[in-house]
């Protein structure tokens, strides 16, 4: 029979170590203004979120610099809103939807970053 404190380590060790793999927090509306940025092979992107819901997204690649202005929201269940948004990917600019949504994440070293795809592979990030 193990001891109570060999039990107590090994608990501790699961726990750190489901958190570093999962490495994120909860986020709030309160965390998520500011300046987020993706570079791509293509080109860059950058996602200003301003306090009070307002957005500005700005996508640059050979074909020049497309700006678009919104609003963003945080939705139940962590999912950042977008509304309206360019859609990209590793191969470029796809075009811009009304709205678009991605996962609002906060890691353990306290940046932020904002999904782009459903793997959270690529994502902008402050």
């Amino acid at each position: 029979m193990r001891s109570a404190v060999a039990q107590a380590i090994l608990t501790s060790i699961m726990c750190v170590s489901i958190f570093s793999f999962c490495s994120c927090y909860t986020v709030r509306p309160a965390d998520l203004p500011g300046r987020y940025t993706v570079k791509p092979k293509w080109g860059t992107a950058e996602l200003l979120l301003l306090e009070g819901g307002r957005l500005e997204e700005v996508v640059t690649d050979s074909s020049g610099r497309h700006t678009t202005i919104g609003t963003w929201r945080l939705l139940p269940g962590g999912s950042l809103e977008r509304k309206p948004c360019f859609v990209f990917d590793y191969d470029g600019l796809r075009g811009k939807l009304e709205s678009c949504s991605g996962k609002a994440h906060r890691y353990s070293d306290g940046h932020f970053g904002i999904g782009l795809d459903p793997d959270f592979e690529f994502a902008y990030e402050k």
